[in-house]
């Protein structure tokens, strides 16, 4: 700030006039440069460098400073997991036809992620349609998106969930129920629950 010994300083109004912009771009590099080097904030090279993939930089001074480098946070998506205790063509055919991506990974059966549950739901039916005997289970939730795909607890919870159906049902979470409410699907009360999650089946 500016005083009788450091005329050149900044008054006290533009300081705070310059902490809220800093504020509100401080992510920005474009008002990053207009207040560091306005005559450069319209330099593509500058701003590239500026921005680029920030994460070696970060690393570099995290592992300064503490003497480790924490491993980034896994992203996280909502999804909805369908789980058959069956994966041959003709389960494999009816989750592609409602737009299902197989999740890798499953030792027993198949999983797929759909953007949403009515059409997991579907899903399942058709499959129950074409193999009467199989095991289905549907939840949403939470899912870590690793090397391209999904993993991660909603992922366990989904496939326990169809364990526990019995031949010819789809079970589903209470989750499930409350974000389909006001469709057409019905849905039947089941004395089963897992780790407290109620589970309905699809009538």
């Amino acid at each position: 700030m500016s005083a009788p010994d450091f005329p050149w300083g900044p008054s006290f109004e533009r300081f705070e006039w310059f902490l809220e912009r800093a504020q509100e771009g401080w992510a920005d590099p474009a008002k990053l440069l207009e207040f560091w080097a306005p005559s450069k904030q319209d330099d593509p090279a500058l701003r590239a460098w500026w921005v680029g993939d920030q994460e070696p930089l970060i690393s570099a001074v995290e592992r300064f400073v503490t003497g480790a480098s924490v491993p980034p946070a896994p992203e996280r998506v909502l999804a909805t997991v369908l789980f058959a205790d069956r994966g041959d063509s003709a389960v494999r055919e009816q989750v592609a036809a409602f737009g299902g991506r197989e999740i890798e990974g499953a030792t027993v059966g198949l999983l797929a992620s759909f953007d949403g549950p009515t059409r997991a739901i579907r899903c399942a039916l058709a499959i129950r349609a074409a193999a009467h005997d199989v095991r289905a289970g549907v939840h949403t939730g939470e899912c870590e998106v690793a090397n391209g795909g999904l993993a991660g607890l909603a992922v366990d919870v989904c496939a326990r969930i169809g364990a526990l159906a019995d031949p010819g049902e789809i079970l589903v979470s209470r989750t499930v129920t409350d974000l389909v409410a006001g469709s057409e699907l019905r849905f039947a009360q089941r004395d089963r629950a897992l780790d407290g999650l109620h589970l309905l089946a699809v009538a």
